[in-house]
């Protein structure tokens, strides 16, 4: 069964575990852990970590939460660590990992106006300067993090575009329409629209702003519009008030100014668009229009 498109939907994507579970001190007694088990087993470790004066300011229960969680992270096996070369530097990873699960509301400046390591908060700095990370180390694993939630929200928030269209043409069809990339994402559309009158292959871009329409335009879609006059781009309009609106642009605007292969050995695989305001069309495209008459 299809859900129901909300505007829960819209929003940032998060952490489903616990982030009271993992606080800085179990952050930073985690990277002791590993600086330890780099050079011992997790028996040594413990005694070091109980007993050597720097280390003493963490308490053996924050010590053992935090060797608890490690292993939940496979980082840690029962008497030593685990070597993963593909992790590359584990304190690092596991700082990412804090971020990813707190998934601070600064992340969403970063690459914006927080542009260097200078411009990050003092509190992620000072936590990653007690578990030996320098400035530039920290910047780049908030990049690591904001860039891995980008991803996820540009999924969301493009998955939810096309249900709430989807929605919407099931309830102007007599035919059920199907929502092909939900099984096939190769098709070079999202939702097929097949009356006995017209047919749509719509292909659906999705944003949460009309002040700035851009999206990424696939080979695979854009031989689709080439070779089929039923293939389509609606773009969708979502925001939080659960408004969704429909815009549209012509095959003949995206055809000019798509890029052109100059070379047989050099092809374009993906290009991105911006439109211009002029060139947005309000509704549902002519093709949508026709296949459900309307």
């Amino acid at each position: 069964m299809v859900p129901s498109w909300t505007p829960q939907m819209l929003r940032r994507c998060g952490p489903t575990l616990d982030a009271a579970d993992v606080s800085e001190a179990t952050l930073i007694a985690g990277s002791r852990w590993l600086i330890e088990l780099a050079s011992t087993s997790v028996a040594q470790a413990g005694i070091s970590l109980r007993t050597i004066p720097r280390y003493i300011d963490l308490t053996p229960t924050q010590y053992e939460h935090a060797l608890e969680w490690l292993r939940s992270l496979d980082f840690v096996g029962s008497t030593s660590l685990k070597k993963r070369s593909e992790r590359g530097d584990p304190v690092q990873a596991l700082l990412e990992i804090y971020l990813e699960l707190h998934n601070p509301i600064w992340l969403d400046e970063v690459g914006g106006l927080i542009a260097h390591e200078v411009d990050l908060p003092l509190d992620i700095l000072e936590i990653s300067s007690r578990i030996g990370l320098d400035d530039p180390t920290a910047f780049a694993s908030a990049q690591n993090v904001a860039r891995k939630f980008d991803d996820q929200r540009l999924k969301q928030i493009g998955r939810a575009g096309e249900l709430a269209f989807f929605e919407w043409a099931s309830v102007h069809s007599s035919i059920p329409p199907v929502w092909v990339s939900e099984t096939d994402d190769t098709a070079g559309y999202d939702i097929l629209i097949s009356e006995p009158s017209a047919r749509a292959e719509v292909e659906v871009k999705t944003t949460t702003t009309r002040n700035r329409v851009r999206f990424f335009l696939s080979r695979n879609e854009f031989e689709h519009l080439r070779a089929s006059a039923s293939w389509c781009l609606q773009i969708v309009v979502l925001d939080i008030s659960e408004h969704v609106q429909f815009f549209f642009v012509t095959g003949s605007w995206i055809l000019s100014v798509a890029p052109c292969d100059s070379d047989p050995a050099a092809r374009w695989s993906s290009v991105q668009i911006t439109v211009p305001r002029d060139a947005l069309e309000r509704g549902p495209h002519p093709n949508v229009r026709s296949a459900l008459s309307i």
